[in-house]
C-alpha cells in the first residue's frame, strides 16, 4: 500500500479493503441463500445463483460500460458498486508517475512551447509535460490514477457511500430469502 502512504489513507483503505472482502463472501452466501430459499432442488438454486453472480460480473461495467436497456443492469447490479468502492480503495487518489519507456516525445506545432501546445489537451484528459530531449517536448499521459478511475466511472470520493450501497444488497438478499423461504415451503 505505498500509494496510500503519501495521502495518509493506509489505515483508511485498509479497513474498507477489509470491509469489502468479508462483505463479498456475505453477499456470496446471502445470494446462494436467497437463491436455494424459495427452489426445493439444491443444485437448481446453486445453479440459478451462479448464472446470477455471473451476470452480475458481467455487468458492472468494468469491462464495458453499459448503454440503453443494460444500464439498468449496471445500476442494479451489488457488484457495480463492490469494485468501484475496492478500486477507489485500492488505487484511488494517487500521483502517477511515468517510467522513461511510457514517455511520448513529440515536437510542438511552430511558435508554440511545449505547455502551450500540450495545455488543451492536459486540461480536459490529464497527464504532465516532463523533460525536453533532443529539441522534443516529453509528456506523460496521465498524472493521477484518478484519470484511469474516472475512465471506468468509478468516482474515488464515492467510496465509502458505494460500500454501504453494496451492503443494502446483502440485506435485499435476506429479505428476499425470507419471503421466498415463506413463499415456498411454510404450508398454507
Amino acid at each position: 500500500y505505498q500509494n496510500a502512504v503519501s495521502t495518509n489513507t493506509v489505515a483508511e483503505r485498509g479497513a474498507l479493503a477489509w470491509l469489502l472482502i468479508c462483505g463479498l463472501l456475505t453477499y456470496a452466501s446471502t445470494l446462494g441463500l436467497m437463491c436455494i430459499a424459495g427452489i426445493e432442488d439444491e443444485i437448481g438454486g446453486a445453479g440459478l445463483a451462479n448464472i446470477l453472480f455471473t451476470m452480475q460480473l458481467n455487468f458492472c461495467g468494468i469491462l464495458k460500460f453499459p448503454t440503453g436497456f443494460w444500464k439498468f443492469m449496471y445500476r442494479a447490479n451489488a457488484m457495480t458498486f463492490w469494485v468501484a468502492s475496492l478500486l477507489s480503495a485500492g488505487v484511488g487518489d494517487t500521483k502517477l508517475v511515468c517510467s522513461a519507456k511510457e514517455i511520448v516525445y513529440f515536437s510542438p506545432a511552430d511558435n508554440q512551447s511545449c505547455e502551450e501546445y500540450v495545455a488543451p489537451h492536459i486540461k480536459q484528459f490529464g497527464g504532465y509535460i516532463t523533460d525536453t530531449k533532443n529539441g522534443l517536448c516529453g509528456f506523460c499521459s496521465a498524472s493521477s490514477t484518478n484519470v484511469y478511475l474516472n475512465s471506468l466511472h468509478v468516482k474515488y470520493e464515492q467510496r465509502w457511500r458505494n460500500w454501504g450501497i453494496y451492503i443494502c444488497f446483502v440485506v435485499i438478499n435476506i429479505i428476499i430469502m425470507f419471503f421466498l423461504y415463506w413463499l415456498a415451503r411454510v404450508p398454507k
